[in-house]
């Protein structure tokens, strides 16, 4: 059924047809080189054969010949020495064996295959023998018979010379020689006809000869592209796998086991094996579980992927999967750690960028907000201290003012908490011992503290020196405390203050360390780093790798801070106290003291466990300088004047009007202006009538200093007192620079603190 189908498909029959035509030329050239080769030998054969024909032919001719020659001796022999018995015997017996000799010879050409070709001259040969033997045999009668046999032996010389001549000429064809000639016929044809072949199968070849010429420079072509393609897999960074359709890994560059951790001898071991076994466990099941089923529904799959190489050490990598047409796979891998750990940096920029903004403007908003409550605390404190003045003592309207001044000097602790956070405050620094005042704070902590906590010191250092500022030391270290103690529940735990040296290059955190102090007005940077399970530390600010540091800690056992209350530390009014326990302004403080004395802070909490400050403050100072200082004595207070005139500026009429009541208590003449502007006419319309100028530092169209500038253009010789609700590092600059600015003091002042600047600065002592 199937060979019947085969001649009934028209395709099938015209393709074995087309082949057919094709091997035909080459079948025919075939045969006919094997037929040439044949009729060649044949060729040779009838050759041989008609080389032995003439050889046996001439041997019995010439025996022949030498016979009759022999019998044609002994008769002329016999004639020319007469007649006798003798020598007729002689000649009988030579004539008997030349006719043996002719019989022989006759019987050779009937043996003969083309003897019939040889019979009228064998007639004509025989002829001459019967008239010799007829003469023969009387010509001892009849003398005249001995012509007769002259002539017979001549006839017979000529018909031998004959069949030489016809034989060995081929003018008589015999069968041998005619079968050298068929053969040779054969042979000349067979080689015809195989030219004709081969020249047929070179031309209906020469198209396939093209397109196999064709086909050998493609395949020269793609295995130079290949062997390219090879080479360049090779040498790309990029990882590169081939997985074959049974699963086995067939190929894998010298980049991708790189990546893996594999070693160059070691890869081979890989090559026709399952292909995942250069995954570690865990990446195995994240391959099966998500990666290949997208490759399999989709054909396709890219993503970023973390691997575990053989050396254990974790790899960021971009890798991706395509499934090809064979049902193999290709997979690549390209090392994204850079670009990972540059996207993370970034991330962590932006974090500290959106946490340096929103601390920026809670500082700014902290800090206007505190100056503005300075100016209503100045007015609340200045009438309180009047009434306090005016009232008499022991009676109850003097006790209440004596509590709406003591509050007041509260609600400036708080502002100075404010204003230490945001930095503006009066940062006047001098040598100090570190070690003194927190010596100082755990004597008063101890009394306050419940039984319960136990309080370790490990002071390391007999003295640490420090540039900075007595009040807000210890103000920083008290909060660091009292967030301790109340960290720990149930009042029960242990509270570890200590005093270190340290050297920047021992800090763990290479990033945090740069070449010069941080600045004071700068926003610092904020770094959160994520730890051990429920662990997170914060970095504040740097260190400067040029500088020696003193290191102070303070750690407790308390339930520690997670990552989100860690961002918002530092956030004045932020608190996770009861209202009853807190403001929130105690890190917001420690915030402020750390950055505004050049130093660094860390923060490192695990849940359940603590947390531990540590504060870092750039060494430097004499204390002992600090310690020998002479103070200002009374006496030298007391060398003003008693009836100088001051002019007062300030744009507040609440301040304005109680410091004018103040100057004027005090026995001062005095008068005010409520802008820079209308305070530069009026010394200019009276110069000479004013002793001193007062002047608020921030006030609407010119500010405090820029009044001080235009004044002294025209009186040098006239000194100022700036008052402010803070004191900036740029404004600090232009005071020190400035000769006419004595004193500065910071709002809300006090009857004393005004009375004894005012008296100083008349005196002539520059207090700056």
């Amino acid at each position: 059924m199937r060979f019947l189908d085969f001649f009934t498909h028209p395709f099938r029959l015209c393709s074995v047809f087309c082949r057919a035509v094709h091997y035909l030329p080459g079948f025919v050239f075939l045969v006919f080189c094997m037929l040439a080769l044949y009729s060649a030998l044949n060729h040779m054969d009838a050759y041989k054969a008609l080389d032995q024909s003439k050889l046996d032919f001439s041997k019995e001719l010439f025996r022949l010949q030498d016979e009759l020659n022999s019998f044609e001796n002994t008769f002329v022999i016999y004639m020319s020495n007469g007649k006798g018995s003798a020598s007729f015997e002689k000649v009988s017996k030579d004539f008997g064996a030349f006719y043996e000799g002719f019989e022989r010879f006759r019987g050779f050409l009937y043996g003969y295959k083309n003897h019939a070709t040889y019979l009228p001259l064998l007639s004509a040969m025989y002829v001459d023998f019967l008239d010799i033997a007829s003469a023969i045999s009387i010509i001892d009668q009849n003398a005249e018979q001995a012509s007769v046999v002259y002539r017979g032996i001549v006839g017979m010389h000529e018909n031998i010379d004959r069949h030489i001549h016809d034989f060995l000429g081929n003018k008589h064809r015999g069968y041998v020689y005619n079968q050298v000639q068929y053969s040779q016929h054969w042979l000349y044809w067979s080689l015809i006809v195989m030219g004709l072949s081969g020249f047929l199968l070179i031309i209906l070849n020469s198209y396939q000869l093209r397109e196999l010429q064709k086909n050998n420079e493609e395949k020269k072509e793609t295995l130079s592209l290949l062997q390219s393609r090879l080479a360049a897999m090779e040498a790309a960074h990029d990882g590169i796998i081939i997985v074959n359709k049974e699963g086995a890994l067939s190929y894998m560059n010298k980049a991708f086991q790189s990546l893996c951790g594999i070693s160059s001898e070691g890869g081979a071991s890989y090559i026709d094996q399952d292909w995942k076994k250069i995954y570690g466990a865990s990446d195995i099941y994240e391959l099966e579980e998500y990666i290949l089923p997208d490759v399999e529904a989709q054909g396709y799959w890219r993503d970023d992927f973390t691997i575990t190489r053989r050396d254990g050490k974790t790899l960021f990598t971009e890798m991706s999967f395509t499934k090809l047409p064979d049902g193999g796979m290709i997979g690549t891998m390209q090392d994204v750690s850079e670009r990972q750990r540059a996207e993370n940096d970034k991330k962590e920029l932006e974090e500290q960028f959106y946490q340096a903004q929103k601390m920026e403007a809670i500082g700014r908003l902290a800090g206007g907000i505190a100056h503005d409550f300075n100016n209503i605390l100045a007015a609340m404190m200045g009438y309180a201290e009047f009434l306090e003045d005016d009232l008499e003592k022991g009676s109850s309207h003097r006790r209440f003012a004596g509590n709406i001044l003591k509050a007041g000097h509260q609600a400036r602790e708080l502002v100075d908490q404010i204003l230490a956070f945001s930095r503006r405050s009066n940062t006047a620094k001098e040598a100090m011992d570190l070690v003194d005042s927190v010596q100082e704070t755990v004597g008063m902590l101890r009394a306050s503290l419940p039984k319960t906590i136990e309080v370790k010191t490990v002071l390391n250092l007999p003295m640490a020196s420090i540039w900075a500022n007595p009040t807000q030391v210890k103000q920083l270290i008290m909060n660091l405390c009292v967030n301790a103690r109340d960290a720990m529940d149930d009042d029960k735990g242990v509270l570890s203050i200590s005093i270190d040296q340290f050297k920047p290059e021992d800090f763990k955190k290479p990033e945090a360390i740069q070449d010069d102090l941080p600045d004071p007005q700068a926003v610092p940077v904020v770094r959160l780093d994520d730890g051990a399970p429920g662990q997170t530390q914060l970095v504040l600010g740097h260190l400067s790798r040029a500088h020696d540091y003193i290191v102070l800690r303070v750690s407790d056992t308390g339930h520690g801070m997670s990552r989100t209350i860690m961002e918002r530390v530092f956030e004045p009014f932020f608190t996770t106290k009861p209202v009853e326990k807190g403001t929130g302004l105690g890190l917001a403080t420690v915030h402020g003291v750390v950055i505004g004395h050049m130093g660094a802070m860390v923060i490192d909490s695990t849940l359940g466990k603590g947390t531990t400050f540590s504060l870092y403050f750039p060494m430097g100072g004499d204390v002992t300088e600090q310690l020998n200082k002479p103070d200002i004595n009374e006496e030298q207070v007391q060398g003003g004047q008693d009836h100088a005139c001051v002019l007062l500026v300030e744009d507040q009429d609440d301040v304005r009007d109680m410091t004018l009541v103040m100057l004027e208590r005090m026995g001062y003449e005095a008068a005010a202006c409520d802008t820079g502007m209308e305070a530069l006419e009026v010394l200019r319309e009276d110069p000479g009538v004013f002793d001193l100028v007062i002047t608020d530092q921030n006030m609407p169209k010119m500010t405090g200093m820029e009044l001080i500038h235009q004044v002294y253009a025209d009186f040098p010789d006239l000194p100022f007192v700036l008052l402010s609700g803070y004191s900036e590092e740029k404004i600090k600059a232009l005071i020190a620079e400035h000769p006419a600015v004595k004193d500065v003091l910071r709002k809300p002042v006090t009857k004393v603190q005004l009375k004894k600047s005012i008296e100083m600065v008349l005196a002539g002592r520059d207090l700056q």
